[in-house]
């Protein structure tokens, strides 16, 4: 062969060469910057725990997300993102590229769904809110809740969480565990507390106002009243007159409450009865929200020592029993027939009636009035 059909041959091969990789380069470019056309609407995906390069490639292709050829490897090396994807829930909007959707694996952008506590849920209703979305199941979020040893990890000293959990808005992951979730409600809680107006001539600690305020919380819907309800309690424990507070006697009662809070109950001693113990109930009633800590904090100037409701949400406030009794023959009798009923949701809290003796015998037929047999 001449030296001249020698050229021409190279010269041939390296345009053919030169083709191919034209073709393959346009392959790979095609591949990594245009939209996945499989799909019209967005695809969730969720990539579990310790799943591989290949495996991930393969469920992103069951899905229809992109081809699982040698392009997805030959981008995954080239590009480094390989040890870099990450489980969890991703979503992708139809028009993203195979590029994009790794990119997006390789950050770790995972959805995030808002999960609302509101203010006055206890332990088992938030475990309940929880569990119908599927991000815990029950029976181990409140076993760590009241397990002793995971609460001193938490450098909490009380015998459970009720409370504390803090109520807001929180953005799920999907994998996030019961305890991980438990430890944000409580950096949550701590958060707020930190952030409250400085405690000014009370003698209570933080498991008390707590538990104060998880009272205050439950005892009405009205934002106004807040600040008055806990003058009123602190009132009540300055002269050592019990609270009376009737969502105490709902909590204390379990599952034995059936929606209609009858005399005899509020004669039934429980852990929470504060008809029957004297001063606070041993701790939170409720998980309570910030308004509630800081009425108790900041409580409104008043001599009240008793309130009732108007059956509207209200309360009509006095300072004297005699006063007391006339507000309670004018809106509670009015409702006699109408069962007291536990508040869960934020717009539907307790309407109690709530007094302190000035004599006993006085007080104990105040403590009736307006409640069903």
């Amino acid at each position: 062969m001449t030296k001249k059909v020698w050229l021409r041959c190279l010269a041939a091969a390296g345009v053919l060469i030169v083709c191919v990789a034209a073709v393959l380069g346009l392959w790979f470019w095609h591949y990594w910057r245009s939209p996945v056309p499989l799909m019209s609407e967005a695809t969730v995906l969720l990539i579990p725990k310790g799943a591989g390069v290949r495996q991930i490639g393969a469920m992103l292709a069951e899905k229809g997300v992109l081809a699982n050829d040698l392009r997805y490897l030959v981008y995954l090396r080239l590009s480094g993102l390989g040890p870099k994807l990450k489980a969890g829930e991703y979503s992708f909007a139809p028009g993203i590229s195979p590029a994009g959707v790794l990119q997006k694996i390789a950050r770790g952008e995972v959805l995030r769904h808002p999960v609302t506590i509101v203010e006055g849920l206890r332990l088992e209703e938030i475990a309940a809110v929880f569990a119908q979305g599927g991000w815990v199941d029950t029976d181990k979020f409140l076993s760590l809740a009241r397990d002793p040893a995971f609460i001193r990890t938490v450098q909490l000293e009380t015998a459970s969480l009720e409370g504390y959990l803090f109520p807001d808005t929180y953005l799920m992951v999907r994998g996030t565990g019961e305890e991980e979730l438990i430890r944000q409600m409580l950096q949550r809680f701590k958060q707020v507390w930190a952030a409250l107006p400085e405690t000014e001539g009370l003698s209570l600690n933080q498991h008390e106002i707590v538990t104060l305020a998880s009272v205050v919380e439950k005892e009405t819907g009205q934002a106004v009243e807040r600040p008055l309800i806990a003058r009123v309690f602190l009132n009540r424990l300055k002269l050592g007159m019990p609270l009376q507070s009737d969502p105490t006697v709902i909590y204390g009662m379990g599952d034995a409450f059936k929606g209609n809070l009858r005399r005899v109950d509020l004669r039934s001693p429980t852990s929470h009865n504060t008809y029957v113990i004297p001063g606070l109930p041993p701790g939170p009633i409720c998980s309570p929200g910030k308004a509630a800590l800081e009425a108790v904090l900041k409580p409104a100037e008043s001599e009240a020592l008793y309130f009732v409701s108007r059956n509207d949400g209200s309360h009509v406030f006095s300072k004297t029993l005699a006063e007391h009794n006339r507000a309670v023959q004018t809106y509670q009798r009015q409702a006699r027939k109408q069962p007291t009923t536990a508040g869960t949701a934020p717009a539907t809290k307790p309407e109690a009636v709530s007094a302190a003796p000035e004599k006993k015998g006085q007080d104990e037929k105040k403590g009736q009035e307006g409640k069903g047999e």
